[in-house]
Parts: structure tokens; sequence; C-alpha cells
């Protein structure tokens, strides 16, 4: 089996990949395992490196594809691989080095920096979100492995982002700048969704957040009940709620209570579903995709079931 690591050293606090490097080094050589190691630190970087590498390796050839970075890194080394999933075996990892990390979130007790653990690590099947939309170019299709957010999510990402640009915020400060700003301006969305059951929500909303996984924003658990494996996808949406209803509401909000508190069923709607078609009322919506923000018309999400086999690395002895 090879074992291929992609690292993405711009991801989080732009690190010196050199340490990392020798850690991985260091356990493949231990356990006599042959390593691979790329550094991109280029936006879809990481996508064209799986690509190359697996559309040069044999056919039915078994390999451990490491994302080293973020969410973000995930996600495009899971699209770079996914159109070999059916020629390849394809177990495909994550070394958490990014800012968020929200998709190991969904694992606790497992320790996703430990070298030696990962290259043992055991492969669970893990659902997949399908989004299709339309650009210049036609109909694309990608693949989402924890969190789509519209709204006030995705604009705190976008601002953040802009703050850290100005190189005077970082880390988690940057990211509640981030907050603050968006809670300020409190843009949020006007969106219509259409669900499998043939029911539709549609109006101005906060946000709107459709996840595989619970977790996003470096740990928020907006959609509490969301697993990994139950082939559904779930949905919270948080209706144009004043900055007031919203503020008391989020302490429980970032910890996944919030679902009973009767303030929360005043504003909340929480659906889970296979499919759904979100389209903008006016123009385009702002969407962040495990962490990554683009411009979009009409999106169609749908899940696939247990698509990816996923490297969890196996618990210590005696924990539980």
């Amino acid at each position: 089996m090879k074992n291929l690591f992609v690292v993405n050293p711009a991801a989080g606090k732009a690190m010196d990949p050199e340490p990392l490097v020798q850690k991985i080094r260091q356990a493949g050589n231990e356990m006599d395992l042959p390593v691979e190691i790329h550094i991109t630190d280029e936006p879809g970087g990481s996508e064209h490196v799986v690509r190359k590498y697996l559309a040069s390796a044999p056919v039915r050839e078994s390999v451990r594809i490491f994302a080293a970075g973020g969410d973000g890194t995930l996600n495009e080394v899971i699209n770079g691989a996914y159109p070999f999933f059916s020629t390849h075996q394809i177990h495909i990892g994550c070394i958490p080095t990014g800012t968020g990390n929200d998709f190991i979130r969904n694992f606790p007790g497992r320790d996703f920096l430990d070298m030696e653990r990962q290259l043992s690590a055991e492969s669970r099947q893990v659902d997949l979100i399908q989004y299709q939309y339309k650009t210049a170019l036609g109909e694309t299709s990608r693949y989402c492995v924890n969190m789509f957010n519209i709204g006030f999510d995705c604009d705190v990402v976008y601002r953040t982002g802009q703050i850290k640009n100005g190189h005077f915020l970082h880390g988690s400060m940057a990211y509640l700048a981030g907050i603050l700003v968006t809670l300020i301006k409190k843009e949020g969305a006007d969106l219509t969704i259409q669900f499998d059951d043939g029911s539709v929500h549609s109006g101005k909303i906060l946000l709107m957040s459709t996840g595989n996984g619970c977790y996003c924003g470096g740990g928020i658990k907006g959609i509490p009940k969301a697993l990994v494996d139950d082939g559904k996808m779930d949905i919270s949406i948080v209706e144009d709620a004043t900055r007031r209803q919203f503020m008391q509401l989020f302490p429980k909000y970032a910890k996944g209570i919030h679902l009973e508190d009767p303030r929360a069923q005043e504003i909340l709607t929480y659906r889970q579903c296979k499919w759904a078609i979100v389209t903008p009322n006016r123009g385009s919506m702002r969407l962040c995709t495990d962490g990554e923000i683009q411009e979009t018309g009409t999106i169609e999400l749908m899940v696939q079931p247990k698509a990816l086999s996923f490297l969890v690395p196996k618990i210590e002895s005696g924990q539980i």
C-alpha cells in the first residue's frame, strides 16, 4: 500500500512544513512503510497533486492519501481523488494543521496528529454531499465532506479572511472580529430551498447550514444531530432574527444544545433529507464549502451514502 502525504503549509497560521515532514518520515521509517510527501501552498494545489498522482498510478492500486492542512485542504484532496474512486482503492486521511479542523471533531478521542496512528488507521465509510452548479463552462459537480454555509456563518469566514489579509489580527482574534463585523452588517441571505419531500422554504434568512458533520467555525456545533454515515444531510435554517435574539441563543447554539430551547423553536427550522435545491432569490449567493468561499447561483445537493473511505486513527488502549 502506498502512503501519499499532501502538505499545505499555508493552512492555518502558515507553518514551516519541515517539522511535520520529519515526523512523517520518522514514523514511516519506524513502521517500515514507504511514504511520499508533496508540499503545495497554491489554491487548488492539493487537488492537482492528487489528480496527477492517481492518473499515473496503476489501476486498482491501494493508496492512502493524507491531507495535511485544514478542512479546505481535505476538501481539495477528496475532489482530486473522487474521479478515481472506481478504479483505485483509495483511503483518505486528515492531519489537522489548519484553522478550524472541524471534520475530525466528529471523531472524538482520536489523535489525528500522531503519525504512527495515522499510518495504522482504520478505514470508516462516511457520506459525501455532492453539489452541482452552473458556470460559464457548463455544469460542475463537486463534493463536500463536512458542511456548507450560506449567510451569517459564510460571511464570518469571508470577513475573517479579509481581516487576516490585513495583517493586523490572526487566529481566534481574527475570527471574533469577523463575527463582530458580520453581526453589525447582518446581511443574511434571501433563498428558496426545495426539499426532497416536496416542501419549500423561501424568504430572507440569517443563515443556512447544511452538514454531513456537526461542526463549523472551529468547533461551533450548529448541526448537532448530524452523523457522518447515516445517508442524510442535516439542514439548519435560522430565520431573519434580530441581533438580540441571535446573541441570546448563540452560547447554546455554539455548544449544540439549542434545539430544545423555546427561543430556537421560534426562529429555527431543522431538517434531515437526502437532497435539496437552493436558489438565491436575488442574483447570486456566497457559498462556503468546507471553509472555502465562492459566488454561485442555484446549487443542487445530494447525499452520496458511504462514498468515502476515511482513515480514523485507533483509540489508545484504555480509552473509551
